[in-house]
């Protein structure tokens, strides 16, 4: 399974052909990239302070169901203590694009496009690169701590955190934060790009991105009813195992 290709999906990230209304994607050269990768994460004080009241609210939830819609893409995923992950993207009119699921031991990435695979330890889910709307759910998943890939490298980070007031959305206040994101787009190449993020006032947890002119609104339920046999990874017909 091309790396890549999911990372972007995974990420929320800006396509490498940039349709109209992305964000601008800077390229860094590999001196720049490695200093992001190595310095601590820049972050003033009230989105600091921001980001340590989301980390609590996820910290607590005992299940999460997060959707997210746009055009192209329809994801919904479901999590559960303590490393249960169901996360499915699929075009609106139901063209499964990528599964990721771990059943609390192993987990599991699959590319539609590729056709392919791979499997992990379930705890990877504490640094693999995972949606914005979901991966403080996992300890170790931290603001600002690089992600990796499924090759083990680091493959995303957050590196600059700005708060820029309250806003509301769907009526009620969010605390919004401009982020910036780095991401690997090659073997040894990265961009970097901006975006928006929304965190709901009362529960912590994020609502909406906003990347370039694309929105993304969330819809979240906590604390569901959630059988680990949803969780269970199933054998796709014609699929084959990568490795690597």
């Amino acid at each position: 399974m091309p790396l890549i290709p999911l990372l972007l999906l995974l990420a929320g990230a800006p396509s490498p052909a940039r349709p109209a209304g992305a964000p601008a994607v800077k390229q860094l050269t590999g001196p720049q990239a490695i200093a992001l990768l190595q310095k601590p994460a820049a972050l003033d004080a009230a989105s600091s302070r921001v980001l340590q009241r989301v980390a609590l609210a996820y910290s607590r939830l005992k299940s999460l169901e997060s959707v997210t819609l746009t055009p192209e893409v329809k994801a919904i995923a479901r999590l559960k203590r303590p490393r249960y992950y169901h996360y499915l993207q699929a075009k609106p009119e139901g063209e499964l694009i990528a599964l990721a699921i771990s059943d609390g031991r192993r987990y599991y990435e699959y590319s539609e496009r590729t056709r392919q695979y791979r499997e992990r330890d379930a705890a990877f889910l504490n640094r693999v690169t995972l949606p914005a709307n979901v991966r403080m759910f996992f300890p170790g998943q931290t603001a600002g701590a690089p992600m990796v890939g499924l090759d083990g490298e680091p493959a995303v980070r957050d590196y600059a955190f700005r708060y820029l007031g309250r806003e509301k959305v769907r009526g009620k206040p969010a605390d919004v934060l401009s982020v910036s994101t780095m991401l690997r787009s090659g073997r040894d190449t990265w961009v970097s790009y901006d975006n928006k993020r929304y965190y709901d006032a009362a529960t912590g947890l994020l609502v909406r991105m906003v990347n370039g002119a694309r929105v993304t609104d969330i819809q979240n339920r906590v604390n569901l009813n959630m059988p680990t046999e949803g969780f269970r990874w199933k054998p796709i017909p014609g699929a084959l195992k990568g490795f690597g």
